[in-house]
């Protein structure tokens, strides 16, 4: 029988491993001083603009006031820009501002790297079938949390 506790264990090695081999490749493509969770935030906003506070309070299951002062980091560090919603004047839309979009497009070169130099060595089915394996366990844990 198959020990689920030790595959978990064994695939959470394996990914710590991955980014591990990456790290030169990341830090050379995206030279950004992000911490992993400003790094979230970045990248929500960028694949999600424009969007609100209260998009993030859900999307992060963490306070107003929290996300309010992450915001407010990451607009003074150029990352986001707020401006009010025309259509609710008490509601402040937040979008990428030039840093969250230069750090977008070394991520879109480190993905095309990544691909050219890594995932051209796999077949399509086996990064299909790790594609499908992520996506379920991330419904699972949004249903969960």
């Amino acid at each position: 029988m198959i020990d689920v506790y030790k595959l978990v264990a064994d695939l959470h090695k394996s990914i710590d491993e991955m980014n591990r081999l990456l790290v030169r490749d990341v830090a050379n493509l995206v030279p950004f001083d992000l911490t992993p969770v400003q790094e979230a935030y970045v990248i929500f906003c960028n694949s999600h603009a424009p969007t609100t506070v209260t998009s993030l309070v859900e999307e992060f299951g963490v306070s107003k006031s929290a996300v309010s002062q992450m915001i407010t980091k990451l607009e003074n560090d150029g990352f986001v820009k707020r401006e009010i919603n025309p259509e609710n004047k008490r509601e402040r839309l937040i979008f990428p501002a030039a840093k969250a979009k230069k750090y977008q497009q070394g991520l879109d070169q480190l993905d095309k790297q990544m691909t050219e130099k890594y995932y051209v060595h796999l077949e399509t089915q086996d990064i299909q079938q790790m594609y499908n394996a992520i996506s379920k366990l991330n419904g699972v844990i949004r249903e969960n949390r």
